[in-house]
C-alpha cells in the first residue's frame, strides 16, 4: 500500500532521520570491537605508563639472612590522541516538500555505514600501518627489534611468511615463549587469526583439516581444535598479510574514546535544509607489542 502524504512527511521529521542513521551503522557488523579493549577518556591525549613489575623471587639464608628487596620500574610511555571524524548532509527544502523520502532515508543510512567503516579503516590502521608508525618503545608495533626496559636485549614479533601450517604452528611457540621486561613468562594464548579476505580458504584448511593439510602422510593436524576465532576483514589492505593475537584482554591493543558517534540536526536559515551532522572522536593503537604477532607474506 502506497504511503500517504502524511506518512512521508512524519518519516521526514528528525526522529526518524536519526533512526535510518542508526540503522545504516548498525548494518556494519563491527570487527574492531572483538580485538581492542575500549576506554572512554575526557583528555586531549591519554598517556598510558607501563609498570615493570617484581622479578622471580631469589635465594633466601632463613637463619637471620636478609631478604632481597625489589621494587616496580617505570616501563615505556604510550600515547593516545582521539581525532575528530565527521560528516553532514542537508535536507533541502524542496526534498520536504515534495516529500523525498527516499533520497532522505539512503543519504541517512549513507551517514550511519560511513561512520561504520570510517571507525574500521581507523582501527585497521594499527595493522595496515604496523611496521612503519613507532610505539611507546620507540619501534613499531610489529618490528624484529623491540628493546625491553632494562636493556637485557630485543625480541620480535614479525616474521616474513605466508599463512601455512608450519608458520601458524612457530607462531604458537613464539606466543609461549614470551617474557616479561623480567625476564618471567607472561603465558598468554593465541585466540584470534585476523586474515584478509585472500587467506580465508587457506585458514580454513589449516585449522579444519582433522589431518595435516597439504601432505599425503596422514598425519593428525595439530592445529585442528584448537579453538582459535577466525576473523576475515575486508579492512586490511596487505592482501596476504596474516595476524596472530591473543584474546583482547591479554592484547594490549586499546581505543580510547573522547567521543562516541554522536548526530544532531539543526535549520540553515539561510538555505531553509536541515543539516543533519554526525561526529566522533577516537584513538587506536597499543601499549605493548606482546600479544600480538605479524606474518608478513614474501
Amino acid at each position: 500500500m502506497a504511503m500517504t502524504s502524511s506518512t512521508l512527511s512524519k518519516l521526514l521529521q528528525p526522529r526518524e532521520v536519526y533512526e535510518e542513521i542508526k540503522t545504516g551503522y548498525k548494518k556494519v557488523t563491527p570487527v574492531y570491537e572483538r580485538i581492542f579493549t575500549e576506554k572512554n577518556t575526557s583528555l586531549a591525549e591519554v598517556k598510558d605508563l607501563n609498570i615493570i613489575g617484581l622479578g622471580a623471587f631469589q635465594d633466601w639464608d632463613a637463619e637471620g639472612g636478609d631478604i632481597i628487596t625489589d621494587r616496580a620500574y617505570e616501563g615505556y610511555e604510550w600515547s593516545y590522541a582521539p581525532q575528530y571524524k565527521a560528516l553532514q548532509f542537508a535536507v533541502t527544502r524542496k526534498m520536504m516538500k515534495t516529500l523525498q523520502y527516499d533520497i532522505v532515508k539512503d543519504l541517512a543510512r549513507g551517514m550511519g555505514r560511513s561512520a561504520a567503516f570510517t571507525i574500521e579503516q581507523m582501527a585497521h590502521g594499527v595493522f595496515n600501518l604496523g611496521t612503519t608508525v613507532n610505539g611507546g618503545d620507540g619501534v613499531p608495533l610489529f618490528s624484529a627489534f623491540h628493546p625491553t626496559r632494562t636493556g637485557t636485549g630485543t625480541d620480535s614479533n614479525i616474521v616474513s611468511a605466508d599463512l601455512t601450517p608450519d608458520s601458524l604452528f612457530n607462531a604458537i611457540q613464539h606466543f609461549m615463549s614470551l617474557t616479561d621486561d623480567r625476564g618471567l613468562p607472561i603465558l598468554i594464548q593465541p585466540r584470534i587469526l585476523v586474515i584478509p579476505i585472500a587467506l580465508a580458504k587457506i585458514a580454513h584448511e589449516i585449522l579444519e583439516s582433522e589431518k595435516a593439510p597439504y601432505t599425503a602422510e596422514n598425519q593428525p593436524n595439530y592445529l585442528y581444535g584448537q579453538n582459535f576465532t577466525v576473523i576475515v576483514s575486508p579492512y586490511l589492505t596487505g592482501s596476504n598479510d596474516w595476524f596472530l593475537l591473543a584474546d583482547k584482554e591479554d592484547n594490549a591493543l586499546k581505543a580510547y574514546w573522547l567521543e562516541k558517534v554522536t548526530v544532531d540536526n539543526y535549520e540553515d536559515q539561510a538555505t531553509r535544509s536541515t543539516i543533519y551532522q554526525s561526529w566522533f572522536a577516537v584513538d587506536f593503537g597499543w601499549s605493548d607489542w606482546r600479544g600480538v604477532y605479524m606474518g608478513q607474506a614474501g
